[in-house]
């Protein structure tokens, strides 16, 4: 994950300072990037962990070496997960990959729930109309 962050933060900076003479003698001002992953995949990870770039390096981290921090949030379903208790949106989200998982082998179950988790407003709805 910090590889691929890596490459994004990259690819914006790109984007974002266009305008900017990355060859100026004078230094530039950037934003300050954090890097969080939402993760609802296997294997299970802890609630909260941060993965580094260093993690990956072959040898030892040089004092002048590039180094990114991840931190990581688990938000698979677990209707006793703090992070899931707070935001609604998350909830809901977790919610239906986790419905989404269970079905995955049948792709017409999975069209016929995507086209009825469009037409829902909440998980609830959505869930009384896949029952």
């Amino acid at each position: 994950m910090p590889y691929r962050m890596l490459g994004y933060t990259a690819k914006t900076f790109e984007r974002m300072y266009r305008v900017v003479n990355f060859f100026s003698t004078k230094q530039q001002k950037l934003i300050v990037p954090e890097f969080c992953v939402l993760f609802n995949g296997t294997p299970a990870l802890p609630d909260k962990s941060v993965i580094r770039l260093s993690d990956s390096y072959i040898t030892a981290l040089p004092e002048n070496s590039a180094e990114i921090v991840v931190k990581t949030l688990d938000v698979d379903y677990n209707k006793d997960k703090e992070i899931l208790k707070r935001s609604p949106t998350l909830h809901d989200y977790s919610r239906f990959i986790q419905k989404d998982s269970f079905n995955a082998a049948y792709p017409e179950t999975l069209k016929r729930w995507l086209k009825l988790a469009v037409k829902a407003e909440t998980i609830e709805e959505f869930e009384a109309s896949i029952s």
